[in-house]
């Protein structure tokens, strides 16, 4: 379970796969849906609209806390997939991913940030994520990768 502590800013420590996702979303009634995590509201709709053009529906949280709040208490929010930012004013995001892989490592984390030195890119990695790409992002590799994760997760669902 991913602990945050109620009233504070921090987290405790606590292709071919394209074309098949697609075929996939599109013999399912269900769009497969993800979750983006920025603090940046002009980047949430910028993602939402990107990746609702390949029929994925997002749900957008420019708070970790919130993001957090809604999977713990959501009993129907399970997205595919997750964008994370890492630089995040309420949580630390590199923690937030490290307790989401080890709570829900169903769940792919693709860590989209704007400080791509090889440290953070490494820390990402090591802590789980499935992806890591630097902003401002090339869009059809950001997407195909998205496409790729989504049906791995439903492949091992």
């Amino acid at each position: 379970m991913l602990d945050i502590a109620p009233n504070t800013a921090t987290v405790k420590k606590a292709g071919d796969a394209c074309v098949s996702a697609t075929r996939q979303m599109t013999s399912n009634t269900r769009k497969p849906l993800i979750a983006i995590v920025d603090d940046d509201p002009a980047i949430c709709r910028a993602l939402r609209r990107l990746v609702r053009t390949r029929q994925i529906d997002a749900k957008t949280f420019t708070s970790g806390r919130d993001f957090v709040y809604a999977l713990q208490t959501g009993p129907s929010f399970e997205p595919e997939c997750v964008i994370l930012e890492l630089h995040l004013q309420d949580v630390d995001g590199l923690e937030l991913l490290r307790q989401l892989a080890a709570s829900a490592p169903h769940i792919r984390v693709v860590v989209l940030t704007a400080n791509n030195d090889a440290r953070t890119r490494q820390q990402a990695l090591a802590a789980g994520a499935a992806a890591f790409f630097e902003k401002p992002l090339i869009d059809d590799t950001f997407v195909d990768t998205l496409l790729a994760l989504i049906a791995q997760a439903s492949g091992s669902a």
